[in-house]
């Protein structure tokens, strides 16, 4: 199975492929420094949870790392902020350093 997401503006937000949600970013413009992690639009999370992703997958275009987190982890500790719409943020300590 794969499902891509897409934000308000159409851009991909990255894509469900079987159970890993897979997001692709800049780690410059998409770092949230207050909490040194990423976030996840809620209602693309609720659909994850939904369509059984069991892990969100995120790598920086601009150092090639990739980090893991399992979604319950996520959904244990997520920072919820609300920046023009609802986010789920994760804080770095969180992540699994892939390569």
């Amino acid at each position: 199975m794969k499902k891509t997401y897409r934000t308000s503006e159409g851009k991909i937000a990255g894509q469900l492929v079987n159970d890993v949600y897979q997001k692709v970013v800049s780690r410059q413009k998409h770092l949230m420094k207050m909490f040194n992690g990423y976030g996840i639009d809620a209602e693309i999370f609720k659909d994850l949870k939904e369509n059984g992703c069991r892990e969100i997958r995120i790598t920086e275009v601009d150092t090639g790392d990739t980090y893991t987190c399992p979604i319950e982890t996520f959904d244990e500790k997520k920072i919820v902020k609300n920046f023009q719409g609802v986010q789920y943020f994760i804080s770095g300590k969180y992540l699994n350093h892939a390569r």
